[in-house]
C-alpha cells in the first residue's frame, strides 16, 4: 500500500501553498567512495515496505556478501505548489 498525504495551508486570501507526500522505499548500496555519492546508489525503489523487504531478502539471498553495504531506506517524496 502506498502512503499518500497532503497538506494545504492558506498563506493569505490570494495564495495557497500545497504539498503532497508519498513514501517510497529504496534499497541503497553504500559501497561508493566517500564523497562520490554521499547516500549511496539506489539499487531499486518500491512503493510499499513489504515489497522492499522481499526485494532486500532476494538480493541478500543472491549476493550474501553485500549485507554490510546494502540497506533499506524509507524516503518521503514531496511536491509543492504556490498558487
Amino acid at each position: 500500500m502506498t502512503h499518500l498525504g497532503h497538506c494545504v495551508a492558506a498563506l493569505n486570501s490570494d495564495t495557497v501553498f500545497s504539498t503532497a507526500a508519498m513514501i517510497v522505499y529504496a534499497l541503497i548500496d553504500s559501497r561508493d567512495e566517500p564523497g562520490e555519492h554521499p547516500f549511496g546508489d539506489a539499487v531499486d525503489v518500491y512503493l510499499d515496505r513489504q515489497s522492499a523487504e522481499q526485494g532486500l531478502c532476494g538480493v541478500l539471498r543472491d549476493e550474501p556478501e553485500w549485507e554490510p553495504f546494502i540497506s533499506l531506506v524509507e524516503i518521503e517524496l514531496t511536491t509543492g505548489n504556490l498558487n
